[in-house]
């Protein structure tokens, strides 16, 4: 690369700007061995393995100095700003969810629900350190307008199930596909202009943080090697989704 033998040669093969992740031809573009020696299987099992940032340099070739501007949330600032209204509520459908941290220093409680005009609201309810505040925080609120709780078991808020059953707390378990499938609706309602919020910093924030893992054509948000608390915008995915199911109560007054 420095040109000072001419008997090297230097060459390089990447995913193409703007590539899909899931297309197995991005794959094709930054890999001559793909279809040969590095089979479809083996791309796979790398999806789940890896971060996007390592799967990004490693499969698609993107150098470092582009994981930057590619590893961004994928819910603009500006578009989730435009979503603000300071006096959106909820008028049924209540959707309660917790989510904790990996290493247990945070946790979050979030309600959604059916505004009057039919659109959704998203509220952090609970934001607090440490998870010793929060099975009595939901236990009170759950007596109180016995919604079901709704959890990620996978999750580190799976932690919380067995305690919140002993005290008779209805809690709606969310599988990993429901989760993911979650992730992907909260993505459509922004874009949609489906929710409102209250532009809460907490909330806001983690929406900032959030980072996409794709697990094959859907996606969760990323956990590994996050410095971010990213509880507020879990639950509130985790919430949202719930939004106007049964087994909430029909009238909700948040007060």
């Amino acid at each position: 690369m420095s040109d000072d033998d001419d008997r090297l040669f230097y060459a390089e093969w990447s995913s193409a700007p703007g590539f899909d992740p899931n297309d197995p031809r991005a794959v094709a573009d930054a890999n001559p061995a793909y279809g040969g020696r590095l089979s479809a299987t083996f791309v796979d099992v790398e999806r789940q393995a890896l971060d996007e940032a390592e799967l990004f340099r490693e499969r698609y070739g993107i150098w470092d100095e582009l994981l930057d501007v590619l590893d961004a949330s994928p819910i603009s600032a500006k578009a989730w700003e435009q979503l603000t209204d300071p006096r959106s509520s909820i008028a049924t459908g209540l959707s309660c969810a917790v989510d904790v941290s990996p290493d247990r220093t945070a946790a979050a409680v979030v309600f959604a629900g059916i505004r009057a005009d039919g659109l959704k609201h998203v509220e952090l309810a609970a934001h607090g350190r440490g998870t010793t505040w929060v099975l009595d925080y939901l236990i009170q609120r759950h007596r109180r307008w016995r919604m079901p709780i709704r959890v990620v078991p996978a999750s580190p808020a799976g932690s919380l199930i067995e305690d919140l059953e002993a005290a008779g707390v209805d809690v709606a378990l969310v599988d990993a596909r429901e989760y993911q499938q979650a992730c992907g609706a909260l993505l459509d309602l922004v874009e949609g202009a489906g929710v409102r919020h209250r532009g809460q910093v907490e909330l806001t924030s983690a929406v900032a943080a959030g980072r996409r893992h794709d697990v094959g054509e859907s996606f969760r948000w990323r956990r590994k090697d996050t410095t971010s608390d990213i509880t507020p915008l879990v639950a509130a995915t985790v919430a949202l989704h719930g939004a106007g199911a049964a087994g909430g109560p029909q009238i909700f007054v948040f007060t």
